[in-house]
C-alpha cells in the first residue's frame, strides 16, 4: 500500500466515524444559521460587515466574500474545538495500541489525522458556501448567480485557514499540557491575536484582510469621505433599523501575490501537521512514570497526603483509570464498620475535594495563594477588572469534568451502584467546585463587605455556585468536557472580563447589574442544577 493511500484510508476512516456524530451535526446547524445571519436584511438592526455605515451591494461577489471571512473567522475559533479531539479518542478506545502496532509512522498518523480535520471542517464550510448562494436570491438585490464568486473565497481564504486550525489542533494533541482544558484556554487567547495581528498588518493567517483591503478601496472610490472605519462582527444598534449606504463591489483579483500567499499558508499547515508528530508519543505506555502514592518523593508529600489520600473509594478507581498504577500492597480500603459504613456526606464531599485537587500541578497552587493575595492587596479596580475574573477562570480544569467523571474514568457502574448516587455524589461534586470557586474569591468579598457593598458579595456567592452547576448540566447531557469549556470561556470573557452586565453572572465589574440580575443568576442555577441531576439520572439509567 502505497504512502498517500494510508494517509488516505487513515482519514477516511476517521473522516466517516466523526460525520456521525451528534456533534457534528450542532456544529454544522449552528454554523449555517449562523452564515443566515452573516447577511442581514436590509432594515436589520444589526450589521456584521459595515464599512462606517455604507457596505456592498449584495451581489455574489460581496455575499460570497462576505459569509467566507465570517465563516473563516467562525470555524477557525469553534471549528478547533470540534476537530481537536482524534488522536485522544483512539487513545481512549484503545484503537491507537492497534495503530502503534502497524508500521504506520508517527508522521502519516498526524498527516492522516490533519487531513481528516481539515476534511471534516471543509465540508461545513462547503455547505455553508452553497448557502449562500440561496441567500444572495433571498436577499435579493442581486439575483444574478456567478458561482465562481462564491468558490474563489472557499478555496482560497477559507481552505487554508481551517488547513492551519486543523494543524494546530493536532499539535495541541501531541503536547501533553495542551491536550486537556489547559489547551483550549490558550487556543481561546491565541485566536483574537492572530485576528487583531492581521488587521494591525501582520502575517495575513486568515486572510481576511485582503478582502477588507480592497472593499475600502471600493468605498473610498464612491464614497471619498470614507475614513476607513470598519466594523467587523455582530454589532447591534439598540433595536434601531440600519439602512446602510451601498456599493458596488465586484471582488479582488486574483493576483499571483495572494494565490502564492493563501497557498503558502496551507504548506505551513501540512508543515505544522508533520512536526506535531515529534512530540506525538505514540500511544507508549512503557515510557511514561507511573508512581504509587508510597513511590512519590518527599517534595510536597504533607500536601499530598492531605489532598490525595482516600479519595479512591469515591471515584471507584478513577485515579487508576487516569493512568495509575497501583499494587495490592498499597490500596487501603475504606472501612465498612462504624460510622463510616453509612456514608456521611461530609466525608463523600472531603473526598470529592481531595480527588479534584490532587490533580492540580504545583504551579496551580501557587497561582491561587496569589490571585488570593492579590485579591486583598491590589486597589479594588484592579480586583474588579483583572483579578477577579482571573479567578474565575483559574479552576476551569476543576469545573469541567463535574458532569463527565465517571464517564471519562469508566467507573459510573461503581460509583453509581452506591446508596443513593444523585443526592450524595452528585450533589457533592457540585458543592466540590462551589467550594473551589468561594476559596479563589475570599479575598475580595470581605473587602466589598467593608466599603459597604453586601450586594456584590452575594452576587458573588451567585456566581460561585452558577458556574459549577453550568459544568454539571453540559457535561452531564454532552458526556465531554469540551461544550462546558467553549460555552464558559465565551461567557467568561464577554460577562466578567468585559464588563458585560447581563452576562457578568458573578457582579465582578463596576457594571454589573443590580439585584434584578443576581436574582436570573440565582434561578439559572437552580434550573442548571436540576439539568445535572436529570443528565446524571440518565446516565445512572442507560
Amino acid at each position: 500500500m502505497t504512502l498517500f493511500r494510508v494517509i488516505y484510508q487513515m482519514a477516511r476512516a476517521d473522516f466517516l466515524e466523526r460525520i456521525r456524530r451528534f456533534s457534528f451535526v450542532v456544529t454544522l446547524v449552528i454554523t449555517v444559521i449562523a452564515a443566515y445571519i452573516f447577511v442581514p436584511e436590509t432594515g436589520a438592526n444589526y450589521t456584521t460587515l459595515d464599512l462606517g455605515g455604507h457596505r456592498g451591494v449584495y451581489n455574489s461577489a460581496w455575499v460570497g466574500a462576505q459569509v467566507a471571512m465570517l465563516t473563516c473567522v467562525f470555524l477557525t475559533l469553534f471549528g478547533f474545538y470540534l476537530v481537536r479531539n482524534s488522536i485522544n479518542r483512539d487513545r481512549q478506545t484503545r484503537v491507537g495500541q492497534i495503530i502503534a502496532a502497524t508500521p504506520v509512522s508517527k508522521p502519516v498518523y498526524t498527516l492522516g489525522k490533519w487531513l481528516s480535520n481539515f476534511a471534516v471542517l471543509a465540508v461545513i464550510g462547503a455547505i455553508v458556501m452553497a448557502g449562500a448562494v440561496a441567500l444572495q436570491l433571498i436577499r435579493g438585490e442581486d439575483t444574478i448567480i456567478k458561482p465562481l464568486y462564491f468558490l474563489v473565497p472557499f478555496t482560497t481564504l477559507l481552505l487554508p485557514a481551517i488547513g492551519l486550525v486543523s494543524a494546530i489542533a493536532i499539535v495541541f494533541e501531541c503536547i501533553p499540557f495542551l491536550s486537556g482544558a489547559f489547551g483550549n484556554i490558550v487556543y481561546f487567547f491565541i485566536f483574537p491575536n492572530m485576528m487583531v495581528g492581521e488587521m494591525l498588518g501582520g502575517p495575513k493567517v486568515l486572510g481576511v484582510s485582503y478582502y477588507i483591503e480592497s472593499m475600502q478601496a471600493a468605498c473610498r472610490a464612491a464614497f471619498p469621505d470614507y475614513e476607513k472605519v470598519i466594523n467587523f462582527g455582530l454589532n447591534f444598534h439598540g433595536g434601531r433599523t440600519v439602512l446602510p449606504q451601498s456599493f458596488a463591489w465586484d471582488g479582488i483579483p486574483a493576483s499571483l501575490e495572494y494565490l502564492s500567499g493563501r497557498f503558502l499558508w496551507l504548506m505551513i499547515a501540512i508543515g505544522v501537521a508533520m512536526i506535531a508528530s515529534v512530540p506525538f508519543n505514540r500511544f507508549a505506555t512503557a515510557g511514561r512514570k507511573f508512581r504509587t502514592e508510597s513511590t512519590r518523593p518527599p517534595r510536597f508529600a504533607r500536601l499530598r497526603r492531605i489532598f490525595g489520600a482516600g479519595s479512591a473509594w469515591i471515584a471507584g478507581g478513577a485515579g487508576a483509570g487516569a493512568g495509575s498504577s497501583v499494587t495490592g500492597a498499597h490500596v487501603h480500603l475504606t472501612p465498612l464498620t462504624g460510622k463510616r459504613s453509612h456514608g456521611r456526606f461530609g466525608g463523600i464531599l472531603v473526598a470529592n475535594l481531595r480527588l479534584a485537587l490532587r490533580s492540580m500541578p504545583w504551579w496551580w497552587y501557587l497561582g491561587s495563594i496569589a490571585l488570593i493575595v492579590l485579591e486583598t492587596a491590589v486597589p479594588m479596580d484592579g480586583v474588579q477588572q483583572i483579578v477577579v475574573p482571573i479567578a474565575l477562570l483559574w479552576p476551569v480544569m476543576i469545573w469541567a469534568p463535574l458532569g463527565n467523571r465517571e464517564l471519562s474514568h469508566a467507573t459510573q457502574q461503581i460509583v453509581f451502584s452506591a446508596a443513593h448516587p444523585l443526592r450524595r455524589q452528585l450533589l457533592a461534586a457540585w458543592l466540590t467546585g462551589v467550594v473551589v470557586a468561594l476559596v479563589l474569591v475570599c479575598g475580595a468579598g470581605p473587602r466589598w463587605l467593608i466599603i459597604g457593598d453586601p450586594h456584590r458579595v452575594l452576587a458573588l456567592i451567585v456566581g460561585a455556585a452558577f458556574i459549577p452547576s453550568l459544568a454539571l448540566a453540559l457535561g452531564a447531557w454532552s458526556r465531554t468536557t469540551r461544550l462546558f469549556e467553549v460555552i464558559y470561556l465565551f461567557w467568561w470573557y464577554i460577562g466578567p472580563l468585559n464588563a458585560l452586565p447581563a452576562l457578568d453572572f458573578a457582579g465582578s465589574s463596576k457594571l454589573a447589574g443590580g439585584l434584578g440580575t443576581t436574582v436570573v443568576y440565582m434561578i439559572l442555577t437552580t434550573a442548571f442544577l436540576a439539568l445535572g441531576f436529570l443528565g446524571a439520572r440518565r446516565q445512572l439509567s442507560s
